[in-house]
C-alpha cells in the first residue's frame, strides 16, 4: 500500500504486466538492447575483454543520458539528464572509455631525475567525487 501511495504521489502510474513477457516491456527492452549493443562496440573498438563489461555498460549509459537529445512533444530537444535534472548536462569531461592517463607516482629517495608520473589506462568516467575508476 505504501509504494502504491508513494507512487500516486508523485504521479507515477503503475501498469502491472504478466511477469516474464517481454512484450509488456517494448521501450525498456529496446533501450536494454540499445545499450547492450553499443557496449560490444565499445568493447570491440577499444579491444578490450569482456571482464570489463560493467564498466563499458557504465560508460554507455553515463554518455547516452548526457549526449542523447530525443525531441519532446514541444519540439524541444532534450537529454534524459535534462529531464529529470532540469538543466542542461556538463560534458566537457567526458573521455573514451580507455584512454591513457597519467598518476602521479610515489617518490624513491632524491633522485631528480625519477619519473614524476606514471602511465595508466582509465576506464571509465568520472564518478561523482571527481576522480576515475581504474580498472
Amino acid at each position: 500500500r505504501k509504494f502504491k501511495d508513494w507512487n500516486n504521489a508523485r504521479g507515477i502510474r503503475l501498469d502491472p504486466g504478466a511477469s516474464r513477457k517481454e512484450i509488456h516491456n517494448g521501450f525498456c527492452e529496446r533501450m536494454v538492447q540499445a545499450i547492450m549493443r553499443k557496449t560490444r562496440i565499445v568493447l570491440t573498438l577499444c579491444k578490450l575483454s569482456r571482464k570489463y563489461w560493467p564498466y563499458a555498460v557504465k560508460h554507455v549509459a553515463y554518455t547516452w543520458n548526457r549526449k542523447h537529445p530525443e525531441k519532446q512533444k514541444d519540439g524541444a530537444f532534450k537529454t534524459t539528464f535534462e529531464l529529470v535534472f532540469g538543466v542542461k548536462p556538463e560534458v566537457s569531461h567526458l573521455h573514451p572509455l580507455l584512454c591513457v592517463g597519467y598518476r602521479k607516482a610515489v617518490a624513491n629517495g632524491d633522485d631528480k631525475l625519477e619519473a614524476q608520473g606514471a602511465i595508466n589506462a582509465e576506464i571509465g568516467a568520472l564518478e561523482k567525487n571527481g576522480t576515475w575508476r581504474y580498472g
